[in-house]
């Protein structure tokens, strides 16, 4: 969080052995009492007094009273200059507030009628203030002085100071300006003076939050260091202060073998792994069965985050896929899934899905266009030359079917003039439909009647002899063994016009033709079986 976190713990402990400061003090005061289109709220005439008490604590000060909102922006633009060389800081803000879900502002004097969407113009975000001072941690003191008669504000707007998002190490307070005046210079002002203190100090209508502590002063005392203080515990005291991994780690690399090297150690331990383990006690809250995790593995996959398979177990494959993914979202890389990242998961698998089909159909469009352009120029002229090119280039194209139906009538022309033993011995051949036997074919009859038709039927089996191997056969028992499944997968074929043949759950040949159609459309190795990739693609969205 801290880009020099060793210097943090540095200034913080010498807050309380009382070293020298490292530069000056910076403060930001503004209190806007006159508004010229609202109610004006209760003057006080303590700006003066706390303006001096800071300027004596050797603060520099940027102030100002009843300030536009450009104003309010261009004097933080001031301050945040000066908290570079600034050892400390405090930023008082007094006026009317308003705020929304999303924030606190300080309205401009010059504000008029404002809503949630243009409050930004003539306001000071809260927010900002206090992300500017965030560098400080255990230095930075915000104080906010809500009026006592706040407008209602536009659409979207509450009155008042809402819930703030206080940076680790920042302390704010809340309360009338009357109560924080006296409370600064009483307490905050006093050299010595704990944040604990402070709180311990205050009226009980101030509200003190954020960073509080009796571990360090928060301005230090003017004398020279003690000598009789233990640096170290000191040191070990400001890096509990501030509860962070940075902090304990500075705490390590200035005493590495430190009275408090263990326990620093084992705090680390505990703040590493507090969100591994929420985020796995969280998705275990969520009870998701075998199969929300198989759709969770869908649509990983979908994403292109491979969970290596899609089973409904979370090994480590899923894990490293959701850790992927979780990077790419800026979540933390946990490899366990909340109900809002399931909920930001499915709505990118469905975006993709709908793209996906969106590209499939463009690519099946296209396709079938240079199918049938290469039709009109092969096969339409019925020639047993074409029809063999045709089917040669798209075997399992829109005309296919028709091609392989007048081809059957050349061979049937053959049979009936072929030699009887030569004819039986082909019948076998084509019941078998074997690519050694077609080869036997050739050997025995290379220029038989039907060698073309054997020699066709070859290039065609060898031409997607990779699709017939025993790994995509074993995939598909794997993925689509079960009857339902093969349904299914026959139904989607039928649903997208690619003609699967009969709906019965048994793949034959036209079932193939549709399968490897839908992988070519898709962008998929057109194997002709149903690859766990393919049924992905088949079951999303």
């Amino acid at each position: 969080m801290f880009r020099d976190p060793i210097r943090i713990v540095l200034v913080i402990a010498s807050v309380v052995l009382c070293w020298p400061a490292l530069a000056d003090n910076a403060a930001l005061f503004i209190n806007n009492s006159n508004y010229s289109q609202l109610d004006n709220p209760r003057s006080t005439r303590n700006d003066d007094r706390i303006i001096q008490a800071l300027r004596s604590s050797d603060f520099l000060v940027t102030s100002g009273q009843s300030k536009w909102g450009e104003e309010m922006q261009t004097m933080v633009q001031l301050f945040s200059g000066q908290l570079a060389d600034a050892e400390r800081s405090i930023v008082v803000l007094g006026g009317h507030f308003v705020h929304t879900k999303r924030g606190s502002w300080l309205l401009g004097t010059e504000t008029k009628e404002v809503d949630d969407v243009s409050v930004g113009m003539t306001s000071l975000s809260v927010g900002a203030v206090l992300d500017r001072v965030a560098g400080q941690p255990g230095r930075a003191v915000v104080l906010l002085a809500p009026s006592d008669n706040p407008p209602e504000g536009g659409a979207g707007l509450q009155p008042g100071i809402g819930p703030l998002d206080i940076p680790q190490g920042v302390t704010v307070i809340i309360g009338t300006p009357d109560l924080l005046g006296r409370l600064m210079v009483r307490s905050l002002l006093q050299p010595g003076t704990t944040l604990a203190d402070v709180a311990a100090a205050a009226d009980p209508d101030i509200r003190v939050t954020g960073f509080v502590t009796d571990a360090m002063s928060f301005l230090p005392e003017d004398s020279i260091a003690d000598p009789t203080v233990d640096a170290e515990e000191v040191f070990w005291q400001a890096s509990q202060a501030i509860g962070t991994v940075e902090a304990l780690e500075a705490y390590l690399n200035r005493y590495p073998q430190g009275r408090f090297r263990d326990a620093a150690n084992g705090q680390i331990v505990e703040l590493r792994d507090a969100p591994q383990r929420n985020a796995e006690a969280q998705e275990q809250a969520l009870g998701l069965n075998r199969d929300a995790r198989k759709q969770i593995q869908r649509d990983l996959a979908l994403l292109g985050y491979d969970p290596r398979g899609i089973d409904g177990i979370f090994g480590r494959g899923t894990r490293a896929a959701v850790t992927r993914w979780q990077k790419q979202n800026g979540f933390d890389e946990t490899g366990f899934l909340s109900g809002n990242q399931i909920a930001k998961l499915q709505s990118e698998a469905e975006v993709r899905a709908a793209e996906l089909e969106e590209e499939a159909r463009l690519r099946q469009l296209e396709e079938e266009r240079r199918d049938r352009e290469f039709w009109q120029g092969t096969g339409i002229s019925g020639d047993e030359d074409d029809l063999r090119a045709y089917l040669e280039r798209y075997p399992d194209g829109v005309y296919s079917e028709l091609a392989r139906d007048q081809l059957a009538v050349f061979e049937a022309e053959r049979r009936a003039t072929a030699e009887a033993e030569e004819r039986e011995y082909w019948d076998d051949v084509r019941e078998a439909d074997s690519a050694d036997l077609y080869r036997s074919y050739l050997q025995r009859y290379p220029d038989g009647v039907f060698s073309e038709d054997a020699r066709a039927r070859l290039r065609e089996l060898e031409g997607v002899n990779d699709t017939r191997s025993a790994a995509d056969r074993q995939e598909e028992r794997r993925v689509a063994g079960n009857l339902v499944t093969r349904l299914l997968v026959e139904q989607r074929l039928h649903f997208l016009g690619l003609n699967p043949g009969s709906i019965d759950g048994r793949f034959n040949e036209a079932t193939r033709r549709a399968i490897r159609r839908f992988q070519r459309a898709r962008d998929l190795t057109p194997t002709g079986y149903v690859t766990e990739q393919t049924m992905v693609h088949m079951l999303s969205r």
